[in-house]
């Protein structure tokens, strides 16, 4: 039966993929109306490079990623090569098509299964050279590292918290990302390829092809969300791990050289506001309802979870396990699996203070195998608390009872840095290396780390005040609201639900009636494509008093209109 159900299921997706309704073909109509337009004369000269650009399923991504890569192409005077996953999919490739002068491969032909087979010895000798798990994350292929994307894979397709064995399910990964290696490759040597987008590089499918291009010198724009636009450049193998939201430093410096009491008055507005849950954005809305108790008091937060209220608490701030543990470079564990177990054994043992393990709020939706209520439920220790996803716990309240924070790299350590909280480390960060961070190398520091928070001193007011900056323009200041080709959206509805008015909305926004918004937000993509010394976008528009921070800008079309 489940068998049957699962081919129903497969029979409906192929009809999916192949059907257009009358939304997507109103869109797809006037989209190549409006790109026929913007190209004009270009589009009958022969081109001989091309941008690549990432194929995502999610239609808020593969719309902006689409109009972005046509503004570069322009640009650049390049054709557009998308990589579609395989040949079935009509409704996408009619809508690619939409945005004109589109090379379209698939990446999974009708001869895949070939050239899988031609990868089969390869991959068994790689497999074959593996000693433990951890020997996963040192992989390469094709010359570029690709361990910590397949590793990822593996737990994000399996609901797995940590790899503890090598069997087929490795393999197999390994094996389908040799031929994907190869596959990317053939591409880069066949086309040549000027520049890329990506809206992510982590796991196999982003982080191979990414990786690949840059070890081949080619500019990549990374960005991330729909309306709501961070972009940068990328340009080298060295800046593979870099998150589009870790602001450039220069950003960071010019803010406090010119514009530091503006900046730190706008972050108490700031965070007031996330801290109210007034701040779009799924993981935000979930950590900070109010719907659950925000504790002001240390006194009633230890009498509600029976804790001795002379102990110091130490908030331990548990990761979704299977989304992306080595995104960044750097990670003293294997996985944030690993971490949390070694970092509760530490806790065991470390009785004088309070532990507080609050799992992450959007667990449910990156489930694994690791079964915490049962973990914490063995536990006979009254100095370590569980708070469950539906605990009744503001996080909030982390500001006003928290002695200490640890965390991998969650958001959390920057979040509550404002408030003069520390926090523990177990990796890089999209915040580390700023001062406002304890950032142990290897597993000893770590431990002597989390002793040293049993102090209870809090940040300097240095320290609080470049939490801050850096908190403002992390969420704020280099995510533009005014992505005007993509429909706006709540977070949920961009990650997990598609507005069924979806593709009218977008083809409402290429209406003539909206010519000039969006030909100044052209105007701002051409100056930040065109500027080599402009790595990560900033709307001046909105953000005037950076445009000290980016050359050229002053004279610009960028100008206050």
């Amino acid at each position: 039966m489940k068998i049957f159900d699962k081919l129903k299921n497969i029979i409906a997706q192929i009809r999916e993929d192949q059907e257009i309704n009358d939304q997507e073909r109103s869109f797809i109509e006037r989209n190549a109306a409006y790109w026929r337009k913007y190209h004009g004369t270009s589009l009958e000269q022969k081109k001989s490079k091309y941008v690549l650009i990432d194929y995502e399923l999610n239609p808020f991504v593969l719309v902006s990623n689409m109009s972005l890569g046509s503004i570069i192409a322009h640009e650049h005077k390049a054709a557009k090569l998308i990589l579609l996953p395989h040949p079935l999919k009509r409704k996408m490739r009619e809508i690619i098509a939409s945005y004109q002068d589109c090379l379209i491969l698939c990446k999974k032909d009708y001869w895949y299964f070939f050239k899988l087979l031609f990868c089969l010895i390869p991959a068994l000798k790689i497999f074959s050279q593996l000693k433990t798990p951890d020997d996963i994350l040192n992989l390469e292929m094709n010359g570029v590292k690709v361990g910590d994307k397949i590793y990822d894979t593996i737990l994000a397709r399996h609901s797995l918290a940590s790899i503890n064995k090598l069997d087929m399910v490795v393999f197999w990964a390994i094996w389908q990302t040799l031929e994907y290696a190869n596959f990317m490759a053939r591409v880069a040597d066949l086309y040549t390829i000027d520049s890329a987008v990506f809206a992510h590089n982590m796991l196999v499918a982003g982080g191979v092809p990414f990786n690949i291009l840059l070890g081949r010198n080619v500019e990549i724009f990374l960005r991330s969300g729909s309306r709501n636009l961070t972009l940068r450049k990328v340009r080298n193998i060295n800046q593979a791990n870099v998150h589009t939201i870790t602001p450039e430093r220069k950003y960071l410096d010019y803010i406090l050289k010119n514009h530091k009491e503006e900046v730190l008055r706008a972050t108490e507005k700031y965070m007031l506001a996330r801290f109210e849950n007034e701040v779009d954005g799924l993981p935000v809305s979930l950590a900070f309802t109010k719907m659950k108790k925000t504790y002001t008091s240390r006194q009633d937060f230890a009498q509600n979870f029976q804790l001795d209220v002379n102990k110091k608490n130490i908030f331990v701030m548990l990761h979704a396990f299977n989304d992306g543990p080595h995104y960044f470079e750097f990670l003293i564990f294997k996985d944030y699996g690993q971490w949390f177990l070694e970092t509760l054994e530490i806790a065991k043992e470390m009785k004088d203070v309070n532990w507080i393990f609050k799992e992450h709020p959007g667990a449910n939706y990156y489930q694994t195998n690791l079964n915490l209520e049962k973990i914490f439920e063995s536990l006979n220790e009254k100095h370590i608390v569980y708070l469950g996803m539906n605990a009744n716990f503001n996080a909030r309240s982390i500001q006003y009872v928290a002695d200490g924070l640890v965390t991998c790299r969650g958001t959390a350590g920057i979040e509550f840095a404002t408030t003069g909280v520390p926090c523990v480390l177990g990796g890089d960060s999209f915040y580390s290396d700023h001062g406002f961070t304890i950032e142990p190398k290897n597993r000893e520091e770590y431990r002597q780390a989390l002793e040293g928070l049993k102090s209870g001193k809090r940040l300097s007011a240095e320290q609080m005040e470049m939490a801050k900056i850096f908190m403002y323009t992390y969420g704020e200041m280099i995510v533009s609201e005014n992505y005007y080709f993509c429909p706006s959206a709540r977070d949920f509805h961009v990650s997990h639900e598609l507005p069924k008015t979806f593709w009218t909305d977008a083809a409402e926004l290429l209406e003539d009636k909206h010519a000039e918004r969006l030909n100044h937000l052209i105007s701002q993509m051409k100056f930040f494509i065109n500027n080599e010394k402009y790595l990560q976008y900033v709307d001046l528009d909105v953000y005037g008093y950076m445009r000290g921070a980016v050359e050229g800008a002053g004279d610009s079309v960028l100008s206050s209109r």
